[in-house]
């Protein structure tokens, strides 16, 4: 069992290792990319500066995150295929409590960030992260059709896969660390990858509640992943359509 175990925890930690290296790989190589297709199209010198002040930045970024998502996930259905599978025949054994677990989910998340946003207010905290405002920002322009596609069908997967699959699994797994360090770790590492950039840290607690719901979600569920999948994709789809409708 121990043997079994070890195993299982080094396909996680090599797995994970190897799915970060893709994640930061890929970026860089369709960044680039795309940068340099922009520019002998667009013809300045001032769009290989690829920050917000590029006229294409969002554009870039949204077709540079739907693109480095699809080899990720054909890697980890590959490498994950047994045990993806086997979570389906569980989800479907357990579909009640299961679809049980993602609603209650669903309305923690909206109900802790409500509480959140509230302090928020009254600490006098404005605006939202980078990367709230790069998805908002895509929503009204040319490249709404891979932001949405990355952020509702996508980012579920391929986040939950890294952040609960296979982190959670690493530490749990490889570290031989109680569950609650790997709630913390998954948590936290969520948190902190979707406020990444100078003056962003302020709003962590913007997402951590959705990071620790999803995260707990995956614990109580018995490692499903499909029951953190389903909240982060209803999150993410209902987010996108109250967007539109705000905006």
């Amino acid at each position: 069992m121990n043997s079994k175990g070890m195993k299982k925890g080094n396909v996680y930690f090599i797995t994970l290792a190897v799915g970060l290296f893709l994640y930061l790989l890929l970026t860089v190589v369709y960044l680039t990319s795309s940068t340099m297709a922009v520019s002998i199209v667009d013809n300045s010198s001032s769009i290989w500066v690829f920050d917000s002040s590029n006229p294409y930045y969002t554009e870039i970024l949204c077709m540079t995150q739907m693109m480095f998502n699809i080899p990720l996930v054909g890697f980890f259905i590959f490498i994950l295929r047994k045990e993806l599978s086997s979570d389906i025949k569980n989800f479907r054994k357990n579909a009640k409590k299961f679809f049980g677990y993602i609603i209650i989910g669903l309305f923690a998340c909206y109900l802790l960030t409500t509480v959140v946003g509230t302090i928020y207010e009254l600490l006098g905290i404005t605006g939202v992260s980078d990367n709230q405002t790069t998805i908002n920002d895509a929503l009204y322009s040319s490249a709404k059709v891979p932001m949405i596609l990355s952020v509702i069908l996508f980012a579920p997967f391929v986040e939950e896969i890294l952040f609960r699959k296979l982190l959670f699994g690493t530490v749990e797994e490889k570290f031989k660390l109680k569950p609650i360090i790997a709630i913390i770790a998954s948590t936290l590492v969520f948190s902190l990858i979707h406020v990444s950039g100078d003056g962003n840290l302020i709003y962590i607690f913007q997402y951590i509640p959705l990071a620790f719901v999803i995260t707990y979600s995956y614990y109580i569920s018995g490692r499903n992943i499909y029951v953190p999948i389903g909240i982060h994709f209803l999150n993410n789809l209902i987010s996108i359509l109250l967007a539109y409708l705000m905006l």
